[in-house]
């Protein structure tokens, strides 16, 4: 009776492990932004609503839902940017590579708070 308890919690193990490997990877924005896109969204890893610029030139307000709610981004632009803490393109800046995603605005101090990007 032992041999058989043992037995079936070694088999409910195996089973709840090869359910953990067999989920899928969360999403990630870089997976979700298309070329010549700079791609924003009010949530981490490329989650919640998401608006694009394509091919984006100067300076651009966020406005709507995007202004200071911003926790992920892709640049597929092939050009570095800034995003500013203030419209205009003023304020605290965050400089953003040609192509750099970051899944997790909220483990810095730029989470919710840009409100315009720079892009030459």
């Amino acid at each position: 009776m032992k041999k058989l308890a043992l037995g079936a919690a070694m088999a409910m193990v195996a089973i709840a492990a090869s359910l953990f490997i067999a989920s899928p990877a969360s999403a990630d924005a870089g997976s979700q932004c298309g070329a010549n896109r700079f791609c924003v969204y009010t949530n981490s890893n490329g989650g919640g609503a998401q608006y694009f610029w394509t091919d984006p030139h100067g300076c651009i307000p966020t406005q709507g839902q995007f202004n200071d709610s911003i926790t992920s981004f892709s640049n597929h632009t092939g050009r570095a940017l800034v995003m500013f803490k203030d419209g205009g393109c003023s304020g605290g800046a965050w400089f953003v590579g040609s192509a750099e995603t970051t899944n997790h605005l909220e483990w810095t101090t730029f989470n919710d708070v840009a409100s315009s990007f720079q892009i030459s």
